[in-house]
């Protein structure tokens, strides 16, 4: 975005290929990483070229087509994506909330009152409110308040700023967040990922507003189907009807097989779960929610752990050279592999946590697995060490460190040769 940004407005003092102009901007935040000083300066860019650009007059016939003002603001809306998208990437997807509040704090003097950045503050925020001693809760307390509230304020109306920003702040403020989540309930359109109208649907609306509502939800989502799952009660005919809108729409959305059946039932007899489940498969074999869902299905009616593991392991993605997310693969095989080891299958789980050790993404699942190894390896010390030196104020780790007693003695026993296959 930078060197868009140079190109289409260039401002030679603050181009990023200056020497003079990058030592400047390093000696200014000594302290910062290359990506925050390159998200300060291309901001800095933007309000530098916004103070001098010429008003358009509005409603000519020259205001109806392109002007620089909206190459300006698609840069700017590009380039604060990219600054969201990193925050969640350090919050969610690694799971290091403190490390998230830092890099908050070094973008705090240049984009104070930010409102995607207050949300991503008040969920991080609020990931540490547990672990947080007595005297340090209030404050963080009044933290996650003030940035849920400038989020949600700032948002006025059903959009992804709004939806975490009340979520963070309804972790502090329950009856506050609740007037927000019903007051943008009535925004238009509808937005698939807006809870509230399971909130709603008992207290204020009646069951055909509520199912009205849900479908109008649906009609503007491009990639939740959420909205289908709150029209419970829809006749045969609007159940045919929803099923032929479907069949051009969220094409390769997981699941979406399965709610086609169920909203237009075939007149041959419904096959097996499992076999449903396999055929879903055939046609959909990247999909992972199919996997994990059918060896949890093996496991529930047969008990059959190993028929589960080598099903996981089947994923493609697992065994792709270059997989196009391996932050979501480690997850997935980090999932995967802790529903063995949480059911006493510790040597099934191995092959599945390396997978997930192996990405070097930085993300908690593969720190996570990388523990649990150290684990099963024998190597107690390393595997403490591990979860000190990273981050146990997470639950993901505190689980681990709980389950820890469970996975040496599962060692000592297979060491001893009397490891059973079986859970207990």
């Amino acid at each position: 975005m930078k060197l868009l940004l140079d190109r289409a407005f260039p401002r030679p003092e603050l181009e990023l290929g200056s020497i003079e102009a990058g030592d400047a901007l390093l000696r200014t935040t000594p302290n910062d990483s290359l990506d925050i000083v390159i998200d300060i300066a291309s901001a800095r860019h933007v309000r530098k070229i916004a103070a001098q650009l010429e008003p358009v007059k509005c409603c000519t016939g020259g205001s109806a087509h392109a002007t620089p003002w909206d190459l300006l603001w698609l840069i700017e809306g590009r380039a604060d994506a990219r600054l969201i998208r990193r925050l969640q990437m350090i919050s969610g997807h690694q799971g290091n909330l403190r490390r998230a509040l830092s890099v908050l704090d070094n973008y705090e003097p240049f984009f104070s009152g930010h409102p995607g950045m207050a949300a991503e503050r008040g969920l991080a925020a609020s990931g540490l409110l547990a672990s947080e001693p007595d005297d340090l809760r209030a404050a963080r307390r009044a933290v996650i308040k003030q940035s849920g509230l400038l989020a949600a304020e700032a948002a006025s109306g059903e959009n992804r700023v709004g939806f975490r920003g009340v979520g963070a702040l309804g972790n502090v403020s329950p009856d506050i967040a609740g007037l927000f989540w019903h007051v943008y309930a009535y925004d238009f359109p509808r937005r698939a990922f807006w809870p509230l109208l399971t909130v709603l649907k008992d207290r204020y609306f009646d069951q055909p507003t509520y199912q009205a509502s849900a479908r109008e939800s649906l009609l503007y989502s491009t990639t939740d189907m959420d909205p289908i799952a709150n029209i419970p009660s829809a006749t045969d005919d609007q159940k045919r009807l929803l099923a032929d809108d479907l069949q051009t729409r969220f094409i390769g959305a997981p699941g979406r097989s399965g709610i086609l059946a169920l909203l237009h039932p075939s007149t041959v007899p419904p096959l097996d779960p499992i076999e449903e489940l396999r055929k879903e498969i055939q046609e959909e074999p990247d999909t992972w929610l199919n996997y994990y869902n059918l060896g949890v299905m093996l496991v529930r009616r047969d008990d059959d752990y190993s028929a589960a593991a080598k099903l996981f392991l089947s994923y493609p993605q697992f065994h792709s050279h270059d997989p196009p997310d391996r932050v979501a693969l480690s997850h997935e095989a980090y999932d995967a592999a802790a529903y063995l080891y949480l059911h006493g299958h510790t040597e099934l789980s191995e092959p599945l946590y390396t997978i997930a050790a192996n990405q070097h993404t930085g993300s908690e699942p593969e720190m996570s697995a990388t523990s649990r190894l150290l684990l099963l390896s024998g190597n107690f010390d390393g595997a403490m060490a591990a979860l000190l030196t990273e981050r146990l104020d997470t639950p993901a780790h505190t689980r681990i460190a709980i389950t820890s007693p469970f996975s040496m003695q599962r060692v000592m026993e297979r060491r001893r040769g009397r490891y059973s296959h079986r859970s207990p």
